[in-house]
This record gives structure tokens, C-alpha cells and sequence, in this order.
């Protein structure tokens, strides 16, 4: 018995995986061709290396799919199936054997997508900074600093709605002397234009140091929105832990976080898609091959695989 087992769950863990490695040299090749038109081939290549991880946590539910339909129908079509029923093993030993493949490949989606995809998407953001690294400073306890033409800005805390929190703009003249300094308690990019909230000018070019406070004010340029995308981490770029954190964070603030529980439990969701696709190729093992076209059910199987995972998306995405 335990060597049917581990005939079985070897079979439909190679297939997966086979299938896995496919995908994700498909997609990783596609990334490449995309990340070479705007940088250098090995900062290109370093990118998509560290995007590995989430490449695989996004297609593994179809590899999940095609992998365990295909590795079914293997055993279908050399009457294994029949055999082993002949053998006296049950079709619900069978479901028992696939089941505990498809509990394996569940939990390595959610180990996947919650933890390891996030850091390698983090990694690789960073490696992109350092291509812009004449504008932007990496983060460290200051917050993050961005240089633009005469002025530094420092940035305490980014959101990712386009939104930053505690911002410094020291700005310089012609001669490197520092003339003015804003402090900006927030700053939302909105309808094309920066919006800045409780600014305090400290003004050092006149012979006495000057000291305004403004409620608001609307700028158009401040900070590229291109480069804004290289200093915000995005909710699919988060671990669960700083999901977790960053929900209990905004609620505390009374700010929406539906973006990032969205994500949080997206990960859950696909991981579960990875159980429900191996299930869904469980029903192969009710069909007489004598009788009916394997390859047919497999196809049908594939198709309504792929309905279901566009179900779940969209409904995990419903407001």
C-alpha cells in the first residue's frame, strides 16, 4: 500500500512540477524581453531571477490543473487505474492518495505567495532604485530621500495610494546654500496635481529667518510618478505579516485598507484554487477509458479549471 502511495503522489508531483517549470521559464522569458527594453541585461536579468517566486505563486494553479489531470489520465490510458482497483484498492484510497498531493501544494502556495514571492519582489524593487540612484537614496532610519534638480526631499512614511506622510523639502540655490525648507504634514497625488496639506515654510535667503504656515496648496510637479513606483511597496509586494500590519495600521487611521486586505486574502484564496484544481482531475478516476475519450474529459476538465480560476478571481476582486 505504501508503495502505491508514493507511485501515485511521486507521478502527479512530477507531473505538476514539470508543468510549473514550463510556465514559469514562459513567463519568466516574457518578463525578461519586457525588462531589457528599459534596463541593462543584467540588472534586467537580476529582476526577473528575484521574480521567480512570484511567477510561480501565480501559475501554480494551473500547473496544479494540468499537471494533475494529465498525470491521471496517464494512468487511465495504461489501465493503472483499473489494476489497482482490480488489486482491491478503493476509488476513495485513490482520492485519499491525491488528496494529501494537493494538501502539499496548497500549503507551498501559501508559504509561497505569503512569504517568499513578497521578499523576492522587494529584492528586485531595490535593484531597480539602484539604476535610479542619482535621484533616489535607499531608505534607511531618516525615511527615504529622493533628489530633485536643486532640492532634497525626505520622506518619512509612503503610502501606497499615492500618498505620503511627514515629508521635508530642503531646497537649494544656484550656489548649494540652503534657502527654504517645507515641512509637509501630507502629500496625495490626485486628478493630475499633488495636493499638500499643513506645510510650514522656513525661509533662510532673508536677513532674518522667516517662518509661514499655509493650510493647503496644489502643485503639479513634485514627485515623478515613475520613480514613485520604485519607492512604494505595493500590497502584492507584502508578506502576510506586514499585511497584517499594515490593515491594523490604516484602520487605527482611519484610512480604507481594502486594497491591502484584498491582498491578504487573495493569498488565501490562491492557495486554495491549488486544492480545488488537483480535486476538480479526481473525477478522471470515474471514467471508463473503454468507453469514453480520456483525452476529451481531460480537456473539458482543463477548460472548467480555468472558468473556475476566472471565477475566483473575479469574485475575491468584487467590491
Amino acid at each position: 500500500m505504501r508503495t502505491l502511495d508514493k507511485y501515485i503522489v511521486t507521478l502527479v508531483t512530477k507531473s505538476i512540477f514539470l508543468v510549473l517549470l514550463i510556465l514559469v521559464l514562459l513567463v519568466s522569458t516574457l518578463d525578461l524581453i519586457d525588462e531589457i527594453k528599459k534596463y541593462d541585461f543584467s540588472l534586467a536579468l537580476a529582476y526577473v531571477l528575484l521574480s521567480i517566486p512570484q511567477n510561480t505563486y501565480e501559475v501554480l494553479p494551473f500547473a496544479c490543473l494540468i499537471g494533475s489531470f494529465s498525470s491521471i489520465a496517464k494512468l487511465l490510458i495504461a489501465n493503472e487505474v483499473t489494476a489497482i482497483k482490480a488489486a482491491g484498492i478503493s476509488t476513495s484510497k485513490i482520492f485519499k492518495i491525491l488528496f494529501i498531493s494537493s494538501l502539499f501544494f496548497s500549503s507551498f502556495s501559501l508559504f509561497n505567495g505569503g512569504f517568499l514571492a513578497p521578499n523576492g519582489l522587494q529584492f528586485g524593487n531595490e535593484i531597480k532604485i539602484i539604476n535610479q540612484k542619482s535621484r533616489v537614496s535607499l531608505k534607511d532610519n531618516s525615511g527615504t530621500w529622493v533628489k530633485n534638480v536643486n532640492e532634497f526631499i525626505n520622506i518619512k512614511n509612503i503610502l501606497p495610494n499615492k500618498t505620503l506622510k511627514e515629508v521635508y523639502i530642503y531646497k537649494f540655490n544656484t550656489n548649494q546654500q540652503l534657502e527654504e525648507i517645507l515641512t509637509v504634514n501630507e502629500a496625495k497625488y490626485a486628478n493630475e496635481s499633488w495636493i499638500l496639506k499643513d506645510i510650514t515654510s522656513t525661509n533662510f535667503m532673508e536677513k532674518e529667518i522667516l517662518t509661514n504656515k499655509i493650510d493647503s496648496a496644489v502643485i503639479s510637479k513634485f514627485i515623478d510618478l515613475d520613480l514613485f513606483d520604485f519607492i512604494v511597496i505595493q500590497p502584492n509586494e507584502m508578506s502576510l505579516f506586514q499585511l497584517n500590519q499594515y490593515i491594523e495600521y490604516l484602520n487605527n487611521n482611519n484610512l480604507d485598507p481594502y486594497e491591502f486586505r484584498l491582498s491578504y486574502w487573495e493569498k488565501f484564496s490562491q492557495s486554495a484554487l491549488c486544492l480545488i484544481m488537483i480535486i476538480l482531475s479526481m473525477t478522471l478516476l470515474k471514467v471508463n477509458p473503454r468507453s469514453m475519450n480520456v483525452n476529451y474529459i481531460v480537456l473539458q476538465g482543463v477548460i472548467l479549471g480555468v472558468i473556475i480560476f476566472y471565477l475566483a478571481s473575479q469574485l475575491i476582486n468584487y467590491p
